[in-house]
């Protein structure tokens, strides 16, 4: 497992960057996790992946909480949903506060039913005139992220204005510890071990004349297992077959559920092929990129061997 002080020193580096920045005194940044959600009209779950600012600054892998940050002293505080005690009948124990304040080594734990009234008293006592929300563009993916909200957050922050600081968030979030590179060597280690495994499974069993769609079939089990009583999910980013019989083969990534996607998967696959699996895991929002190729059938055509070899070559010329 991750040691909570790498989120600890996280949130230590954001408030020192705030500083250096002049931000008002007695500010508080207030942030909002990723949020459980359901396929449909339906009660099925959808697996749960953590909003990685909320990640990177607290370390926590449960949804719907809030939590902030006192820019002057440090002071971290997490919001936990209150559940009923009817849900451990299929969630098991609902923990008190005191096990999460434990669990993420933060100041202190409360119920985002309270948020209201907690957020506004701790305003109070530290006379904050500032609260500092994140608010930002993806430039890959177009989308902002999520500004922290909850009802009733208008009338009792009447008094405060949201400043965003998302450039220094995504600069401290950039710059690397030695505990983040120790994190991130040690798991990919772990991910190529598991990835390695996935791809000799598939290489022995995808062959010529069966029907794309296989492929998911024997990487599907792989889709989650233990470690260290953690659970790590790889994620299946791409398992698509592609065709190289054409001069020039442009090679499209679909979406899986789009008419197009449908149609690569229900065709055979045949002799002269190349496979190409662009796969990784995940570990606390740590993600890796491990991708391989070969032919279906065992063995290069020339023209496949020349242009592997050149890309084999250019690869390691740049290590």
């Amino acid at each position: 497992p991750v040691s909570m002080s790498l989120f600890a020193n996280n949130r230590k580096r954001l408030c020192d960057k705030l500083k250096a920045k002049k931000v008002p005194e007695n500010s508080i940044v207030l942030l909002q996790g990723g949020q459980q959600t359901q396929q449909d009209s339906t009660d099925r779950d959808i697996t749960f992946r953590q909003e990685s600012y909320f990640q990177w600054c607290f370390g926590v892998t449960e949804p719907d909480c809030f939590g902030t940050i006192e820019v002057a002293s440090g002071k971290a505080v997490l919001f936990i949903p209150k559940l009923p005690k009817e849900y451990q009948v299929w969630m098991g124990e609902i923990y008190p506060p005191s096990h999460f304040q434990a669990k993420y080594a933060v100041d202190d734990v409360k119920f985002v039913q309270d948020v209201i009234s907690q957020i506004s008293e701790e305003l109070k006592r530290i006379n904050a005139g500032v609260l500092l929300t994140l608010n930002g563009l993806n430039t890959d993916s177009g989308h902002t992220t999520r500004e922290a909200a909850f009802d009733g957050i208008s009338s009792s922050l009447l008094n405060n204005y949201f400043t965003h600081q998302v450039s220094t968030f995504v600069i401290c979030y950039l710059l690397l510890t030695v505990e983040n590179v120790l994190i991130f060597n040690s798991y990919k280690k772990l991910s190529w071990h598991s990835m390695s495994k996935s791809f000799m499974m598939l290489h022995f069993h995808i062959i010529p004349m069966l029907w794309s769609y296989f492929s998911e079939f024997i990487v599907f089990p792989l889709n989650s297992f233990t470690v260290n009583n953690e659970l790590l999910h790889p994620v299946i980013s791409e398992c698509r077959v592609i065709k190289t019989e054409q001069e020039l083969q442009v090679m499209r990534y679909v979406n899986r559920v789009s008419s197009d996607a449908h149609k690569e998967l229900m065709r055979r696959i045949r002799p002269g092929w190349m496979d190409l699996f662009d796969m990784g895991g995940e570990y606390y929002c740590y993600a890796s990129d491990i991708t391989c190729s070969y032919p279906v059938n065992g063995k290069f055509t020339d023209d496949q061997k020349a242009i592997y070899n050149a890309v084999l070559k250019s690869n390691r010329a740049v290590q």
